[in-house]
Formats: C-alpha cells, sequence, structure tokens
C-alpha cells in the first residue's frame, strides 16, 4: 500500500510523505478488503502489481 503513497501525496497537493501519511490510518482487519478492492483499478500503474506474474 505504501507504494500508492506518492501518487496520493501529488493528488491531494501535498509537500512531503509525512503530511500525506497523517490521513493514513488502517485497521489491520480492514487491510486485505482494501487491497482486494483497489488492486484492479490501480494494477497498471504499480510495477509488479500484477498477481499472476
Amino acid at each position: 500500500m505504501y507504494v500508492s503513497i506518492p501518487y496520493l501525496e501529488e493528488y491531494m497537493g501535498h509537500r512531503n510523505i509525512n503530511c500525506t501519511e497523517k490521513y493514513l490510518r488502517l485497521a489491520a482487519d480492514s487491510y486485505d478488503r482494501i487491497i482486494d478492492a483497489l488492486t484492479p483499478l490501480y494494477n497498471d500503474m504499480i510495477k509488479g502489481g500484477d498477481a499472476d506474474e
């Protein structure tokens, strides 16, 4: 998930990653559900994101 932070940082207009990290609050039990939901949307954006590779 952290590989996506630079994209989020730019989208939100933050000057550095520390500002963006303040918005990230993930509960361990929801992490897998979030990854499953985002993978189809951003699979081509992040190198190595394809589970079939």
